[in-house]
Order: C-alpha cells, then sequence, then structure tokens
C-alpha cells in the first residue's frame, strides 16, 4: 500500500485511538468513583455496627446493675411472678 493509500486508515485508527482514551479515562473515573462509594457505605455500615454493639453493652450494664439493686432476680422472673398473681 503507498502512503497516500494508507492515509485515510491510518486517520481512521488515530480518531479510533483518541476515542478509546476517552472512554477508557472515563471507564476508570466511573470504576474509582464506585470503589469509592463502596468504601464508604462499609464505612457507614461499621459505624452502625459499633453503634449497635455500643448499646448492646449499655443495656447489659444496666441489666446487671438492675438485677444487682432488686436481689438478683431477673426482669423475667418478676414478669413470671407478676403473671402467677392474676
Amino acid at each position: 500500500m503507498t502512503e497516500k493509500q494508507k492515509r485515510p486508515y491510518e486517520e481512521i485508527a488515530k480518531k479510533n485511538k483518541a476515542k478509546y482514551q476517552e472512554e477508557m479515562k472515563l471507564y476508570k473515573q466511573q470504576k474509582d468513583e464506585a470503589a469509592e462509594n463502596l468504601k464508604k457505605g462499609k464505612e457507614e455500615h461499621m459505624k452502625i455496627q459499633k453503634h449497635e454493639a455500643l448499646q448492646l453493652l449499655k443495656n447489659k450494664e444496666k441489666n446487671r446493675k438492675y438485677n444487682q439493686e432488686n436481689q438478683g432476680e431477673s426482669p423475667e422472673e418478676e414478669e413470671v411472678e407478676g403473671k402467677g398473681q392474676l
């Protein structure tokens, strides 16, 4: 092929390469954004889990103190005793 015959194909190839690079840039940007969103979602989930664990520990401590104050009676025992008095 002569240079003159190659020229249209080279121009097409150049345009295709530019289009590919632009699409690849956009793809990588979207991929990075998706990864960042996933990371934020995982961090938020961990915050919620830590908060729930803290609440459970606080409730456990409250129940322990309550039971100690009521001579070791658990709330379930009091509930059962209350039903028997009807």
